[in-house]
């Protein structure tokens, strides 16, 4: 990533400790981030809330127009969510998080149901 002169600070609750998480969240609260990468993680939370409360993140992490990447695994698209324990897959494809995505950032929102991607851009 240097060559293109990107810097990719990554925030996961479940895979890094605390101390970095917070370094991490400091500088989202400063709202300093050109982008945001949100990788099969939207289909993985199950209660509405706190979907929306991520999507929220990455909002606020952004500058005035920079951009969000929601990358969405469809599972087996049935849209029957798979549970076991400590896990969940909503089985769902990506058009169906667009609304969740517009009550956070508005109308700048386009979808690619091919790429499972939705690119949403803050104003």
């Amino acid at each position: 990533m240097e060559k293109y002169q990107v810097t990719n600070f990554v925030y996961d609750p479940y895979n890094r400790s605390v101390s970095h998480n917070d370094a991490v969240l400091a500088l989202a609260d400063r709202a300093c981030f050109d982008t945001v990468t949100s990788n099969s993680v939207l289909n993985v939370i199950s209660h509405p809330s706190h979907r929306a409360a991520h999507i929220r993140l990455a909002w606020s992490a952004l500058k005035p127009n920079g951009k969000a990447y929601f990358k969405v695994y469809r599972g087996d698209d049935s849209g029957v969510p798979f549970t076991e324990e400590g896990k969940y897959n909503a089985n769902r494809g990506v058009e169906t998080y667009l609304k969740d995505v517009e009550d956070i950032f508005g109308s700048r929102v386009r979808v690619d149901v091919p790429l499972n991607l939705i690119v949403a851009w803050k104003e």
